[in-house]
């Protein structure tokens, strides 16, 4: 490009696509073709702009300077003292030309940096970057569905995006359950439901075993001051015993991401189990520990008189609740609330403002909680009291008997089982009505639930119900 002479006429500005309009005249200089789509920039003192980027509009010559030409879908950037901006890369814009330099090119989807003083640009005729990757586009619920090939039940995945959102894939037919199947949340037809009692003897009879916990890598159970793990077919492995030799198992949980947490009285401390040893989490706690649970990469501990602690990464922080009461239960949704239940009905949910009391309209007490998902969620108690949470609030729902109620699993809105303590009876939600079930092994105490569908009892021993 030709500089503007001196009181006379300009050279000619650069040459830019079609479709833009010329800028405004500097002082003695012309402004030059605008580029496609975009328009040329204001001429400098005595100079003239340069061509406009296709779709880009060039900026401001400097004085005694041309600016430099815009890159595809960006701008050139401002020409230093007598020089000119470099090209803008695509999808970005040039930096700002140094003093008596000029401008380098636009990087990839980024801005040129300045040109030094009395420097050169970096190359001037050479072809922009590539611009980056345009808004990310997140996928629909259905959508994800369709990736999972998941045709019911909530799955919690990550989107195009990169955020973890927990979607509903569909319901069931009659007669049907949602479950794994070869990996994938599908409805299927179970067989006839009988429990198994030849997958009943873990430890020598009357051996009895307190809690249970699993997950997509695991079950475990803990019988007397042993910790054992299924294989998932027909082999218990003992994980030994991590606590003092006066310690009780109060509460375990897996984490799905390989950690086995335990929590014990007497010494009233937590234990981890990697997958090759356990170690102690955190110091020593002086209340007595109920419940563990979490999601989301949170973990929280609850126990008596109001206590409740959530794990910072190395140990328990106490958290603060307007209540004395006793907590028994603690249960997580996959999209990350909580909950824990207590005596005298009291439930706290935590959420982004953290925890807060919800009138459970019940004063019995409450022994657990369970939920398929962040809108059905069950909690249960004493005198055969059961409310459940549809994301807005709590309502008691008739159980028909005046048993105690020790546990609960929750695989869908119309699926869902109660452990009755004093009866050692199971009974079944089918979306209207809880009703018995074939009984329980005697002695059970504790309930869980498979991705398959089946349930594990235990007490005397493990029984499976499939």
């Amino acid at each position: 490009m030709e500089p503007g002479g001196s009181g006379g006429d300009a050279g000619q500005g650069g040459t830019g696509g079609t479709g833009g309009d010329a800028g405004q005249g500097g002082s003695g200089g012309d402004v030059g073709q605008g580029g496609s789509g975009g328009d040329a920039g204001q001429g400098g003192s005595g100079g003239g702009a340069g061509q406009g980027g296709s779709g880009g509009d060039a900026v401001q010559g400097g004085s005694g300077g041309d600016a430099g030409q815009g890159g595809s879908g960006g701008d050139a950037g401002q020409g230093g003292t007598g020089g000119g901006a470099g090209q803008g890369g695509s999808g970005g814009d040039a930096g700002q030309g140094g003093i008596g330099g000029d401008a380098g090119q636009g990087g990839t989807g980024g801005d040129a940096g300045q040109g030094g003083t009395g420097g050169d640009a970096g190359q001037s005729g050479g072809t922009g970057g590539t611009g980056g990757a345009g808004a990310c586009i997140p996928e629909t619920d259905s959508g994800l569905c369709l990736i999972a090939e998941a045709s019911c039940g909530p799955i919690l995945v990550t989107d195009a995006c990169g955020e973890q959102r927990e979607v509903a894939c569909g319901t069931c037919g009659a007669g049907e359950r949602c479950g794994v199947v070869e990996g994938r949340k599908q409805c299927f037809v179970p067989p006839p439901p009988a429990w198994d009692h030849a997958f009943q003897w873990i430890v020598p009879d009357p051996g009895y075993c307190q809690k249970v916990a699993g997950d997509a890598l695991g079950l475990w159970v803990t019988c007397g001051r042993e910790i054992f793990e299924w294989d998932g077919d027909s082999t218990w492995t003992s994980l030994g015993w991590p606590g003092s030799s006066n310690s009780t198992v109060r509460a375990i949980w897996a984490d799905g991401a390989g950690t086995l947490w335990l929590a014990v009285n007497n010494s009233y401390r937590t234990f981890r189990w990697d997958g090759v040893h356990w170690t102690q989490a955190g110091g020593t706690l002086s209340p007595v520990l109920n419940a563990l649970g979490g999601s989301n990469g949170n973990v929280w501990l609850a126990g008596a008189s109001g206590n409740l602690f959530g794990w910072s990464g190395s140990d328990w922080t106490k958290e603060t609740l307007a209540t004395t009461e006793s907590f028994y239960g603690l249960w997580a949704a996959p999209s990350g609330e909580a909950w824990v239940v207590g005596n005298a009905g009291t439930i706290f949910a935590h959420g982004p403002s953290g925890w807060l009391s919800q009138a459970s309209n019940t004063t019995a007490k409450l022994n657990a909680i369970h939920g398929s998902s962040a809108t059905d969620v069950w909690a249960v108690g004493e005198n055969g009291v059961a409310v459940h949470w549809d994301g807005s609030s709590w309502t008691h729902v008739p159980t028909g008997t005046t048993d105690t109620i020790g546990g609960v699993w929750v695989v869908s809105p119309n699926e869902a089982y109660i452990l009755l303590i004093t009866g050692k009876q199971l009974r079944r939600w089918n979306g209207t009505t809880w009703t018995a079930m074939p009984a329980a092994p005697n002695g059970t105490i504790s309930l869980w639930g498979l991705e398959s569908g089946e349930l594990i009892s235990v007490g005397v021993g493990v029984a499976l119900y499939r």
